[in-house]
């Protein structure tokens, strides 16, 4: 996932065949060359818009190597994206703040130590922080860049790619996951706080019972603790604290603080929040009162234009801050397609860089925050 923009040499593929733009010709108008054949065509900002929304128009991964055959773009992409541990997204955040940190300096050996010492000095200052006892070297950092600029600012390429090693195949059957997931439910997600041990003593018991109704050719395999470990893991860390230490806890643990950021530029920052309408929606056919709607809005700080809303009666959620955030990102292209009686254009949309919230439980999601960091979106 990236950032892309309409500009000279961006390349795209549409309707099967792979673009460049040229030059925009007038203002709102771009000249797109067929990569393949040479052909030109000339195409509307609001056209290309209209087709990025629709999903027709799928941008490149590199806009400067736009010269590839139709074989080539056609294999499967290497995926970066994959269910990341809270350990695995730790190491990945810490390795971003190294890259911010030179991310606009040129890849000399004396600047960038420089700017990595400072870095270093921060999180040793936080003795919760792991892996920074010694500093990267220059070398390490300036390839999580390069890697980190390739992906269009993808927090997600600088997580260690440990799921492309060994064999990938799960050798546990579904009764055993099951079985393994019950008693982490029943056992460690307690207010008894028990131990990975005692709920993995659990699961070797209740698999073993269970063995012992099957025929020798039908054994399940019996759960280890670095497999109940696995599973655990896999929970929300937001949700096995409030299990175990109950939600008030985990609510002091999880939050953060607000600040205040003076703008210079469009899009430098946005703010996002919930509120209940005053008015009742009512049924056009039977006149029913259905409730009051909840308004979810996103607007640019510098502008103070409105990047996206949300309607519904849904509860604020992260479902309600995620269709907000994709109308924002997205271009409102066919707004007065689908209401005739709006009579201006919606030109307000994009990526910002950072995204204002304020301390409701729904904006401290790991899925936001994930989602956030893949656009290198940072979340104050």
């Amino acid at each position: 996932m990236a950032i892309a923009y309409f500009c000279k040499n961006t390349s795209f593929y549409l309707d099967g065949r792979e673009y460049q733009l040229n030059q925009e010709i007038t203002k709102g108008l771009w000249q797109a060359q067929e990569v393949k054949t040479g052909r030109i065509h000339e195409l509307s900002t609001q056209e290309l818009q209209q087709h990025y929304a629709d999903g027709k128009l799928v941008f490149m991964g590199d806009p400067d190597k736009s010269a590839k055959t139709e074989k080539a773009f056609n294999e499967k992409p290497k995926k970066i994206r994959h269910e990341t541990n809270d350990v695995e997204w730790e190491k990945a955040k810490i390795k971003r703040m190294y890259v911010k940190a030179v991310e606009h300096l040129p890849c000399t050996q004396v600047l960038m130590e420089a700017a990595i010492q400072e870095v270093w000095k921060k999180l040793n200052k936080d003795k919760n922080e792991a892996d920074v006892t010694k500093a990267p070297n220059w070398t390490t950092v300036a390839r999580w860049k390069k890697k980190y600029l390739a992906h269009g600012k993808d927090t997600f390429a600088l997580v260690d790619a440990h799921h492309d090693k060994g064999n990938r195949d799960d050798r546990y059957d579904v009764e055993v996951i099951d079985i393994a997931s019950d008693c982490i439910d029943k056992i460690y997600l307690q207010r008894e706080r028990k131990t990975i041990e005692e709920t993995t003593e659990e699961a070797v018991v209740m698999v073993t019972r269970e063995n012992q109704q099957r025929p020798k050719s039908q054994q399940l395999p019996l759960p280890t603790r670095r497999f109940i470990k696995r599973l655990i893991e896999l929970i929300p860390a937001f949700d096995r604290c409030a299990a175990r230490y109950g939600r008030i806890a985990a609510n002091r643990i999880f939050r953060s603080k607000l600040k205040h950021h003076v703008t210079k530029k469009p899009l430098e920052s946005a703010e996002i929040d919930h509120t209940k309408l005053d008015l009742f929606v009512i049924d056009d056919e039977s006149h029913i009162p259905l409730g009051r709607p909840w308004l979810t809005i996103c607007i640019d700080s510098h502008t103070r234009c409105i990047l996206g809303i949300y309607i519904g009666f849904e509860p604020p959620s992260y479902l309600t801050v995620g269709k907000c955030l994709k109308h924002a990102f997205l271009p409102k292209a066919d707004l007065i397609k689908q209401f005739p009686e709006i009579r201006n254009t919606w030109d307000a949309h994009g990526v910002m860089e950072m995204l204002f919230v304020d301390n409701g439980l729904e904006f401290h999601s790991i899925s936001l925050e994930k989602a956030c960091f893949a656009f290198g979106v940072e979340i104050v």
